[in-house]
């Protein structure tokens, strides 16, 4: 079978390249309310620390749309410790920096502590624009005391995007760069919606080593000798048992399950739909997300052609 799987606007390129993806999650200093001690911060670090916040933002990659999956953690000036971490969950609720710092107020984190700290952001912060429905992320950052702010990349969202000028209009020290090419592989998708306003296409392609996608009579086919006397050099003859109903194994079709949960929409022609009569919907089997991610919070967007 072959179907297309797209997001409108934050679509995923299903498991980005290995070498972009953060280590195993390990166990993290944590904060007391006075961690001030400053400390220089190599550049490695400000790499590790950006896949952190990576880490975090993959956690909602499934269940964001249409927003992107964004990652915050707020480090303390010792260059050490977790202050406070959050991740964009779903749309309409708090996004990462927001998350992050509502964490800090929770953790009892001091006003000093957050001057002192740094955050790293995958994703450039929001801005004020129309028809926002949840408060800009830059001026939260800006109101919080927070002085240092590392960002993976810039949004080019253009009517959201931006926050990245007002935070240095406003005092805080902005480096952008940092964990970019992993930051950029995970996002890839969404950027490109947003930079062309057409949606990420993902196919899929199911086919038999010579190139088929199904027998005649949607069946196997199964080699056989007319003769058992035929010679091993002899073409072999088929016939169709009828009774096929896929070309892949387990793990594949389970892989394909994910790539569904990672879409907004799965699209299939009309000569698919009449022979298979396919469910077109998200079957996620237990196990199949990587700990801690979210599943998808709304269902597929079902297209025939």
């Amino acid at each position: 079978a072959t179907a297309a799987a797209l997001h409108a606007s934050s679509a995923v390129s299903l498991f980005w390249p290995a070498r972009y993806r953060s280590p195993a999650r390990t166990a993290v200093p944590r904060a007391t309310s006075d961690s001030t001690t400053t400390a220089a911060v190599s550049t490695d670090a400000h790499e590790r620390w950006m896949l952190y916040a990576l880490e975090l933002a993959e956690r909602g990659r499934l269940s964001t749309a249409p927003n992107p999956w964004v990652g915050c953690v707020i480090v303390a000036a010792d260059g050490a410790t977790v202050l406070a971490e959050g991740y964009h969950q779903r749309k309409g609720g708090p996004h990462a920096e927001a998350a992050a710092l509502a964490d800090a107020k929770a953790r009892g984190v001091s006003r000093s502590a957050m001057e002192g700290a740094t955050a790293y952001v995958t994703l450039e912060p929001c801005t004020m624009g129309p028809g926002k429905s949840t408060p800009a992320c830059d001026a939260a950052l800006v109101a919080s005391g927070l002085r240092n702010v590392h960002l993976a990349l810039l949004d080019p969202d253009p009517t959201f995007g931006g926050g990245a000028d007002f935070l240095r209009a406003n005092g805080i020290a902005v480096t952008v760069g940092a964990g970019a090419a992993a930051v950029l592989a995970s996002l890839r998708p969404y950027l490109y919606q947003r930079r062309t306003g057409k949606p990420w296409v993902v196919l899929k392609v199911a086919s038999s080593a010579d190139g088929a996608i199904a027998c005649a009579d949607g069946g196997t086919r199964l080699a056989h000798s007319a003769h058992a006397s035929s010679s091993p050099h002899t073409a072999p003859s088929f016939r169709y048992t009828g009774t096929s109903q896929w070309i892949t194994g387990e793990r594949a079709r389970a892989h394909s399950q994910v790539l569904r949960a990672s879409s907004q929409a799965i699209m299939v022609g009309s000569g698919t739909a009449v022979a298979d009569k396919p469910k077109l919907t998200v079957r996620l089997a237990d196990g199949a997300l990587p700990d801690g991610w979210l599943p998808p919070s709304n269902p597929l967007l079902r297209v025939v052609l």
